[in-house]
């Protein structure tokens, strides 16, 4: 099979815009003729290719549309005046969640290589001057997380706990997730090879 690319020349890319507009306008005509058709033992089909020459187009009823009525204007939500105590006692966050999404509880990860990999989810997206810190067995990891997740290289064989936070620019920890237990699985050069 030869798979062949053409190359446009200017004026042939200038006349492209027009022959897409041109089928676009043509598709939706040729779409509003439809045919009813009724077999020999009674089934109802429709179609917009005619059955016969002399077919008659079915005529569709009007569609049916609505108009949403405007949305009340509702009233700001008032101030609790415990609003003020509650934020000199602890720091305000707007994260409704912080979770450690892979791996799972319990979960068995192969590490051939050393590496894993802790996905982290934070809703809503970190705020400016925000950062993700990752805890491993309860010890602060001097990784920086890339794409909502880091990469731990040369991870220990067995089980460990990880845990992350949301840390400001002045390094005081904004929110914790749940910790999380996985299980490290690495080949050891000190274990014989099994043989069947």
């Amino acid at each position: 099979m030869v798979t062949r690319f053409f190359k446009l020349s200017g004026k042939q890319l200038l006349l492209l815009p027009v022959l897409v507009l041109g089928v676009a306008l043509a598709m939706p005509a040729a779409a509003e003729r439809i045919y009813r058709i009724v077999d020999e033992d009674g089934r109802v089909t429709y179609s917009d290719q005619p059955p016969s020459d002399d077919a008659e187009p079915y005529e569709l009823p009007d569609m049916t549309t609505f108009e949403a009525p405007p949305a009340p204007d509702l009233p700001a939500p008032a101030a609790r005046e415990d609003d003020d105590e509650d934020e000199q006692d602890e720091p305000r966050t707007h994260y409704a969640e912080l979770a450690i999404s892979a791996p799972g509880e319990d979960e068995l990860v192969r590490a051939n290589n050393g590496e894993v990999t802790i996905q982290v989810q934070v809703v809503p997206s970190l705020a400016g001057g925000h950062r993700l810190q990752l805890l491993l067995n309860g010890q602060a990891q001097d990784l920086r997380a890339s794409g909502g997740s880091f990469l731990i290289e040369n991870a220990d064989r067995g089980t460990q706990t990880a845990q992350v936070r949301i840390v400001s620019q002045d390094g005081q920890a904004l929110m914790e997730s749940e910790p999380v237990t996985f299980h490290v699985m690495r080949p050891s050069i000190h274990a014989p090879a099994r043989r069947n």
